[in-house]
């Protein structure tokens, strides 16, 4: 391990060939998080960022602070930004510490040509409930966001919605070992919606990235309903390949079995049957007027209830022969780091005819990875107080009955002030202007 600078008392070290000891740091620290691991920054160096692995060391030689920094050139001009995606991870509660912290980074990062370094760590700001109301008395955590403010940062505008880098808020499944299944620490209405998925023909499986254009299906249909840029298959199957190298990343799906529903309307044709038969001993034996009408009202309903049966078989066999391997309706990326499962992208058709199919998926993602993996947190990862952004996405993660996160926000450090002020003021400007002149050449 080299180091790259010491003429503070802090120094920083470079971790890029130690990348265990820097996972046993990162790994003590309460701010861990996927997105400050080298492996996240293995696929996003696929892209148009480089990267470095710091730790940021004490006078006593030992490590204070973790950081997985990302750069990205301007163009022409060799500066860079600076990003660490939820970092940096070290100990925010030491006032003295972090600013030395800070002060040591910057220095290193000034000599790389760096303009800027962006932050937004995975530290709560303010106490929530599921319905984004802030709990009176609750947690607050202002003092670290001045403790920022102090060291130099700038604070980006406080977005509750889908504005920033990362979402401002989350909302995370806490996954109890209460001794029983996931499924049965839902609410009944829940359970029951997951349970006739099952009954239904609805199955749950691992896929792998030979299952991508399955997926990729799925993920125009999301966002042309949705009204959002989807991620690429491109950059998708990046994501995949490198985070399920280092068993971080598994692909998911949820499918039909039309043979399991034709199976289970059979039954279900048997048992009205059963019924039926029933109510016909009841009704010879009974002398009661008023009991015999209510059965026979029972037997009438009974026999539409069987006639409808009839003709869902019917349609069902035409569909076992359309799709004979099942047709698939929901999918979902999951990435895990330690004991938590980060939820980063999910696609599902528009209409699965009331089948809840993306409902049993989750449970069974949670349920697979907490059996397979310790995994104890399970984040829905981003979602937003604002109204028009998705409000259906919001109500399905909030029907886990989940804690509701919110991160203490964007800041950036200026570090040369006039390549800041150009990044920040002047590349907006071209772009918008570059956009307009587009739009007027397209007319």
């Amino acid at each position: 391990m080299t180091t790259l600078e010491r003429k503070l008392e802090m120094y920083i070290k470079d971790m890029r060939n130690s990348i265990a000891e820097y996972h046993e740091f990162l790994q003590t620290q309460g701010n861990c998080t996927l997105f400050q691991t080298p492996e996240w920054g293995e696929v996003k160096t696929r892209g148009e960022w480089s990267n470095d692995i710091l730790f940021v060391m004490n006078d006593q030689d030992e490590p204070v602070a973790a950081a997985m920094i990302l750069y990205r050139a301007l163009p022409v001009v060799k500066r860079y930004l600076a990003y660490a995606p939820r970092g940096i991870v070290t100990n925010y509660h030491n006032a003295e510490q972090f600013k030395e912290v800070i002060q040591a980074l910057k220095t290193y990062l000034k000599q790389k040509r760096v303009f800027g370094l962006k932050i937004d760590p995975e530290i709560m700001w303010r106490e929530r409930l599921n319905d984004f109301s802030i709990v009176e008395g609750g947690i607050n955590q202002e003092v670290i966001r001045q403790l920022l403010l102090e060291s130099g940062f700038v604070s980006q505008p406080l977005d509750l919605g889908f504005g920033g880098i990362q979402p401002r808020m989350t909302m995370i499944v806490e996954l109890e070992d209460k001794g029983k299944d996931i499924l049965d620490t839902f609410t009944s209405k829940e359970r029951y919606k997951v349970t006739m998925a099952q009954k239904r023909g609805v199955v749950c499986y691992k896929g792998s990235i030979e299952d991508i254009d399955d997926y990729e299906v799925l993920n125009r249909i999301t966002a042309e309903r949705d009204q959002y840029i989807a991620r690429s298959k491109e950059y998708l199957i990046t994501i995949y390949e490198t985070l399920h190298a280092h068993d971080m990343m598994d692909l998911f799906f949820a499918k039909i079995d039309y043979h399991i529903a034709k199976e289970s309307t059979e039954n279900r044709i048997h048992q009205a049957k059963a019924a039926v038969e029933k109510i016909a001993s009841q009704v010879e034996s009974t002398q009661n007027e008023k009991k015999k009408t209510n059965l026979l009202n029972q037997r009438e309903s009974l026999l539409k209830n069987i006639k409808k049966y009839k003709q869902e078989v019917i349609e069902l066999e035409a569909l076992c022969e359309e799709y004979p391997n099942g047709k698939v309706l929901s999918g979902a990326f999951v990435a895990t780091y330690k004991d938590t499962a980060y939820y980063l992208y999910g696609a599902n058709i528009t209409d699965d005819a009331g089948l809840h199919s993306n409902k049993l998926l989750q449970t069974w993602i949670m349920q697979t990875l907490y059996n397979e993996k310790g995994i104890r947190h399970y984040d829905m990862f981003g979602v937003s107080s604002n109204v028009e952004d998705h409000t259906g996405i919001t109500q399905f993660k909030q029907s886990f009955d989940p804690k509701l996160v919110e991160y203490i926000g964007e800041f950036d450090m200026p570090i040369s002030k006039f390549w800041f002020e150009v990044f920040h003021t002047w590349v907006p400007k071209v772009v918008r202007l570059k956009n307009k002149l587009l739009g007027r050449r397209k007319k």
